[in-house]
């Protein structure tokens, strides 16, 4: 099976076997020539074949060294196992998935363990995850520089033109670009995940310091009503993870008094915004009955329980059917 990898251009023999093969060789061939110059006899001269075996029993057991064209040197174990290829890639992406599980689940401090919360992610990470989380802090990092970017042209300063990201993206405002990259986590069909859970894992994994960073962007989006939901979830899981960061620091503790009072204004505007929707879709209803001269819900109503007798009917004809 395969022992060991060494990357390089060349190596050396291990096994003492092979490197005192030869000087075993040269002691037999001494030592019988003497004899023969004596003219000793009665000594059985040795079989050279079975010399020849004992010297193949000490190299059985010992390694084959083999080179590959990404010039790395692999050093193989002879063993009495079967070695089967589809079993070792499958122990192979076990003992990867394990890892990954690991670091993802790993404690942070200050945060609330999994067992006295009242509720927990939904799922598992997966290996998708650490890419989502180098993706989220790539676009703090983004766009932290083109705020930069921003004030020295302001001062009147040449700066760079824009990041490649943000022109695919098709847009020149950093914050629009960080919000975009955060709201990609949730999309259903997203590679990096894709739903709620997707979102904490990757939130979950980014580093203390990029989650400090984030926080002020969250808020400032909250307070202008950009994905409240979204952004009311962020900041409820990324304080959650990081409560100790949070309390102990007083620029993230004014940042968590102005998510507060955001978020508090932000729902009663939703609030206010779902009623004045029901009593639209309410006076559209009375509308569209008081037109037809008939119930839309009657109608409904009735059809379903035409479909119900229909499907009764059908059981009890396939009871009669049935042996009893």
């Amino acid at each position: 099976g395969h022992h060991d990898g060494v990357t390089g251009l060349a190596t050396a023999a291990t096994n003492a076997a092979i490197l005192s093969r030869k000087a075993k060789t040269i002691q037999k061939k001494k030592f019988s020539k003497k004899h023969k110059e004596a003219g000793i006899s009665g000594i059985e001269d040795e079989d050279p074949m079975e010399d020849s075996e004992d010297d193949w029993d000490d190299l059985c057991g010992g390694l084959v060294v083999s080179c590959g064209r990404d010039f790395s040197i692999r050093m193989w174990s002879e063993s009495e196992e079967l070695l089967i290829l589809e079993e070792e890639a499958e122990l192979a992406r076990e003992a990867a998935e394990d890892e990954e599980l690991v670091r993802s689940e790993a404690v942070v401090t200050g945060a609330v363990p999994a067992e006295v919360s009242e509720t927990g992610l939904v799922g598992r990470p997966t290996p998708n995850t650490r890419d989502a989380a180098d993706m989220l802090m790539e676009a703090i990092d983004i766009y932290e520089q083109e705020c930069a970017k921003k004030e020295m042209r302001a001062c009147g300063k040449s700066v760079a033109p824009p990041h490649p990201l943000l022109i695919a993206q098709g847009t020149d405002c950093p914050e629009r670009f960080l919000l975009n990259s955060l709201a990609a986590l949730r999309a259903p069909g997203s590679r990096l995940g894709g739903g709620g859970a997707g979102l904490e894992h990757a939130l979950g994994a980014i580093t203390t310091e990029h989650a400090r960073r984030l926080l002020p962007c969250l808020a400032s989006w909250l307070t202008r009503g950009w994905e409240v939901e979204l952004v009311g979830r962020a900041i409820r899981h990324l304080v959650t993870l990081h409560f100790g960061l949070v309390v102990t620091s007083l620029p993230l503790r004014d940042v968590l008094h102005q998510s507060r009072d955001a978020r508090l204004h932000q729902l009663s505007q939703i609030k206010s915004l779902v009623g004045t929707n029901l009593a639209g879709l309410d006076y559209l209803r009375r509308k569209i009955e008081d037109t037809q001269q008939a119930s839309l819900f009657e109608d409904l109503l009735l059809e379903r329980n035409k479909r119900v007798r229909r499907q009764k009917a059908k059981r009890n004809r396939m009871a009669l059917l049935l042996p009893g």
